[in-house]
């Protein structure tokens, strides 16, 4: 059965939807569509549901009523980097821009320039020891020289951040959220399609992985989960969705 994303409509007063027998979606809250448009209210049944990246138009029209109805901020992160895919950007991977750039540079009139603002923050987030999950080097080098010339940098912080990382274990799974934070983590665990935890049995295949990368993870059984403060917590929450949406993540092109 067909999906229907709605968010584009949540910023038109939108009434002649038909939606009979289709499961619908936003993005959006519950809370946040019964105060921006009340009638599209009653036709979701889900909700805080990535299914779709948006145009830049589509974006500057949802960015203000995010800001205004929305307490969860990880979305913002989702239409940053959906732009880079929609602008084609290659190679750019997650990009952790605060609300506030994000504001001033959206109303670049050109794509041109959105996508130079874009590329200079990427760039400031490799050298500020940001995240590199979903970054290909070779695309980025293609795209742009200034992206070209940290190519070695991306790779020290993803080798910084494997020797850095480790994971808690109760008495019947092992939580994997601070690995999802890391780009080869991120890597290794979508391909082996795990979710934010997994049995010990799992985790074997885990290790097994990281190991053949030259790493080892420890792993704790008791303690506080460390997660790095080079990411924002809005992006950590955008980051563990995708851990748990395989299909959002091949959307996304991660």
């Amino acid at each position: 059965m067909q999906e229907l994303d709605i968010t584009p409509l949540l910023a038109t007063r939108e009434l002649g939807l038909n939606v009979i027998g289709s499961p619908v979606h936003t993005v959006f809250s519950k809370a946040a569509v019964e105060q921006a448009n009340p009638h599209l209210a009653t036709k979701v049944n889900h909700f805080d549901s990535i299914r779709n990246r948006y145009t830049v138009a589509t974006v500057r029209s949802l960015l203000p009523l995010i800001v205004k109805y929305e307490d969860s901020k990880w979305k913002i992160r989702h239409l940053a980097f959906g732009l880079t895919k929609d602008i084609d950007i290659q190679g750019m991977g997650l990009i952790d821009i605060p609300l506030d750039k994000f504001q001033s540079h959206l109303q670049e009139t050109a794509s041109s320039d959105l996508s130079e603002f874009l590329v200079s923050f990427y760039c400031d987030q490799i050298d500020r020891g940001g995240t590199t999950i979903g970054a290909d080097i070779q695309g980025l080098s293609e795209h742009d020289g200034e992206c070209a010339i940290r190519a070695k940098a991306i790779i020290n912080l993803r080798n910084e951040e494997m020797k850095q990382v480790y994971v808690l274990k109760n008495s019947h799974t092992i939580d994997l959220r601070p690995l999802w934070l890391t780009a080869y983590g991120f890597q290794i665990l979508s391909g082996l399609k795990l979710g934010l935890e997994c049995s010990k049995e799992e985790f074997e295949q885990v290790q097994e992985a990281i190991e053949k990368l030259g790493f080892e993870i420890e792993v704790r059984e008791d303690g506080l989960t460390d997660y790095p403060d080079t990411i924002s917590p809005e992006l950590w929450e955008y980051i563990w969705r995708l851990a748990e949406d395989p299909e959002l993540r091949e959307k996304m092109k991660l």
